[in-house]
């Protein structure tokens, strides 16, 4: 399902259902900054979540096992991530890393907590790319991650097939849990 205000674009074409958010024209006196459509992308995306909580009763506790410990907090979560990725970096330096500059990472995992702020950006899982083909990001097993992998064949159109063969989640919900009081405290 896709929401745009550009309905025969190449992503929506490649979606199975597509809700045309279309406005006139954006607030922004220029035309320019996506204000007007932003807008009609959150309300009709409310309004499709209002839908789905009606349509099938869900409860706080519902929610909640889907979101386990949702209250934990940005600072609180940064604070976990930092210090548990410093850690892994700090145990297996050839393979990982946290520092972001770029002759640092050749050849390790960037470790990247900074994702964890309210006002960071990141790539959802089957988060369509404005991309010809329409690739998504794919959660995948780590014995996929191999020579060979090309991401072209993970899209709108085969991921739907792709994730019920998938176990790349499998067990996912089950580590769920709270946080121990050590790893909220304040590091140096």
């Amino acid at each position: 399902m896709l929401l745009t205000g550009h309905p025969k674009s190449t992503l929506a074409r490649q979606c199975e259902v597509v809700l045309d958010v279309s406005v006139a024209e954006e607030a922004c006196p220029m035309n320019l900054a996506p204000t007007a459509s932003t807008t009609a992308a959150l309300a009709a995306g409310d309004a499709l979540a209002m839908a789905l909580l009606e349509l099938r009763a869900l409860r706080p506790e519902d929610y909640a096992a889907v979101h386990p410990r949702g209250t934990l907090g940005w600072p609180a979560a940064k604070g976990f991530a930092q210090a548990f990725c410093a850690q892994m970096a700090a145990d297996s330096p050839d393979r990982y890393v946290v520092n972001m500059a770029k002759r640092l990472r050749t050849g390790k995992i960037f470790l990247d907590y900074l994702r964890n702020d309210a006002k960071a950006t990141a790539v959802a899982p089957l988060s369509p790319r404005a991309r010809e083909g329409a690739t998504v990001s794919m959660p995948v097993n780590w014995n996929l991650v191999k020579k060979g992998l090309d991401p072209a064949d993970y899209t709108v159109r085969t991921a739907s097939a792709l994730i019920r063969r998938s176990r790349a989640w499998a067990g996912y919900d089950k580590a769920a849990c709270a946080l121990p009081p050590e790893f909220l405290r304040r590091r140096p």
